[in-house]
C-alpha cells in the first residue's frame, strides 16, 4: 500500500500515458485486494465459521461474526468483484472508470 500511496496523486492523463504506471496500480491493487480477502478466509477458518465458497461470502462470514462492521463489509464486498476483474486477462480494464473508485 505504501508503494501505491506514493502514486495516488498521479493525474489521469499521466496514468493513461504510462503503461508501467498502469501495471503498478493494477498489480498493486490486485495484490492488496487478494491479501485482504485471504485474511477473511483465514479468519473464517480460524473461527470455524461455515466454509465460504468465494471471496464475497468470506467477507459476509467475517461480518456476520462481528469482526467487520456491517457498513464496511457492504462496501468491502466490491473489492471481491474488483479483484476478479483484475485477474481475468480477458477483460480490458478501463482505467478512466477505475480512477477514483
Amino acid at each position: 500500500m505504501a508503494r501505491l500511496r506514493r502514486h495516488q496523486l498521479t493525474a489521469l492523463e499521466a496514468y493513461l500515458a504510462d503503461e508501467d504506471e498502469q501495471w503498478l496500480f493494477e498489480r498493486g491493487l490486485h495484490l492488496a485486494a487478494e491479501a485482504t480477502l485471504d485474511v477473511c478466509h483465514h479468519l473464517s477458518a480460524a473461527l470455524r465459521l461455515p466454509a465460504a465458497e468465494d471471496y464475497t461470502q468470506a467477507i459476509e462470514r467475517v461480518a456476520d461474526a462481528g469482526i467487520l462492521p456491517a457498513a464496511f463489509a457492504a462496501r468491502f464486498r466490491q473489492v471481491a468483484g474488483f479483484r476478479s476483474l483484475l485477474v481475468q486477462a480477458c477483460i480490458e480494464i478501463d482505467p478512466g472508470r477505475c480512477m477514483g473508485c
